[in-house]
């Protein structure tokens, strides 16, 4: 029963927006695992071996990081902490543009640049704090 609700809104999440390239290039499809009271069909496939090198920081962090400053500094910036935003949608993510103004408000800002910070930092090894403490909260 918990397998088919999982598989369900796997179905409808798929259904709602295109997957992320960022997730697609760190899972791979792998034999139904079962593993306690939850199952799975995709397994990480973050480094090729047990001997790849690990980066310390990527540009993409980098990017979000300047975006994260931007938004914190105020409206004024929002447009500039936008572009990167957006850099890293289309050229990370392969999604669409959005439109960023002063006007947006700042929750929209912030959703966002979480959003992009999830799936940007998919399986690095940083902390929770590190993806859900943006700007001091």
């Amino acid at each position: 029963m918990l397998i088919r609700r999982s598989r369900t809104r796997l179905r409808r999440r798929r259904r709602a927006r295109r997957l992320d390239r960022r997730f697609l290039s760190k899972v791979v499809a792998v034999t139904n695992r079962v593993y306690d009271k939850h199952s799975s069909s995709f397994g990480f496939t973050r480094y090729g071996s047990n001997v790849a090198s690990v980066p310390i920081i990527r540009n993409e962090e980098l990017i979000l990081l300047r975006a994260e400053a931007n938004i914190g500094v105020g409206a004024a910036n929002f447009p500039t902490a936008g572009q990167d935003l957006n850099f890293i949608r289309v050229n990370s993510g392969g999604l669409a543009l959005k439109t960023f103004t002063a006007a947006t408000p700042p929750a929209t800002m912030i959703a966002e640049l979480l959003h992009q910070k999830r799936y940007s930092l998919l399986f690095e090894g940083g902390t929770v704090g590190s993806i859900t403490g943006t700007m001091g909260s």
